[in-house]
C-alpha cells in the first residue's frame, strides 16, 4: 500500500483549488472566451433612468447645491444616449432675472460657450410654481435650447455624475443657501434617460474559444 501511495505521489498531476469552476474562464489561461471575437452575438437597446438630487451630495466636499458630484450605485455600461429629460430648481437668488442657466456634467459637455467654457445643456427658464419660494421648471423643450443628448458609441462606463450650474457669463449662479443646506428649498434634481446597448439573451450560443 505505502508503495502504491509513492507512486501516486509522484505521479505529475494538476491541483486545482477548492473552488474551481470549469465554466468560469481561468483569467491566467491564454486561451479566453471573448465576447469581442465572438460572431452572431445580437444585441438591443434598453433604457434606464436616473434621477439626482442635490440632497443626496457630500455636504463635506460640495457645500453648495450648484456644484456637487454623485455617484451612480451600479455603473452604466455600453452606454449610446444620455438625455436630460426632467429638472427642477430653486427659486432663490433670483434666477428668473437670468435668460437662462448653463447645466454643466463634466462626464457629458459636448458643447462650446462663447464664455470659453464647454457645457451639457442651456436651461430657458419660465416661471415658478409659486410665486414666493417655490421651483422652477426649465423649459427643456422649446424650440431655441441648446442640445440636451450626449450621444456615444458605445461609451464603456459611466459611474458619476458631476453637476455644475452656471450663469451665462460662466460663474457660478449663487441660490442664497448656507453651506451644507440639504433643505428641500434650495434642492434641485435632473432626471436622466440613459440608453445602453445589452447582448439579448433569448438566444445564447455555444462560446468559442480564442
Amino acid at each position: 500500500m505505502v508503495d502504491n501511495l509513492l507512486r501516486y505521489n509522484n505521479r505529475s498531476v494538476n491541483v486545482l483549488p477548492y473552488n474551481y469552476d470549469k465554466n468560469v474562464p481561468n483569467i491566467n489561461s491564454p486561451s479566453q472566451i471573448s465576447l469581442q471575437n465572438e460572431v452572431n452575438v445580437k444585441y438591443s437597446l434598453r433604457h434606464y433612468y436616473f434621477t439626482i438630487d442635490s440632497r443626496n451630495r457630500d455636504i463635506t466636499s460640495y457645500p453648495h447645491v450648484n456644484s456637487y458630484k454623485i455617484d451612480i450605485p451600479i455603473p452604466y455600461k455600453n452606454v449610446n444616449r444620455i438625455e436630460l429629460i426632467g429638472a427642477s430648481i430653486p427659486n432663490q437668488g433670483s434666477p428668473l432675472n437670468e435668460p437662462y442657466l448653463i447645466l454643466s456634467v463634466d462626464e457629458l459637455n459636448h458643447v462650446s460657450h462663447s464664455n470659453g467654457y464647454n457645457y451639457f445643456t442651456i436651461m430657458p427658464l419660465k416661471g415658478a410654481n409659486q410665486t414666493i419660494d417655490g421651483f422652477i421648471h426649465p423649459e427643456l423643450a422649446c424650440s431655441n435650447r441648446a442640445p440636451n443628448v450626449f450621444q456615444v458609441n458605445n461609451l464603456a462606463k459611466i459611474n458619476k455624475l458631476t453637476i455644475s450650474i452656471y450663469k451665462g457669463t460662466g460663474e457660478l449662479f449663487d441660490f442664497g443657501e448656507s453651506a451644507g443646506d440639504v433643505s428641500s428649498k434650495y434642492s434641485n434634481f435632473f432626471e436622466f434617460k440613459i440608453t445602453c446597448s445589452v447582448a439579448d439573451s433569448d438566444i445564447i450560443n455555444a462560446r468559442n474559444v480564442f
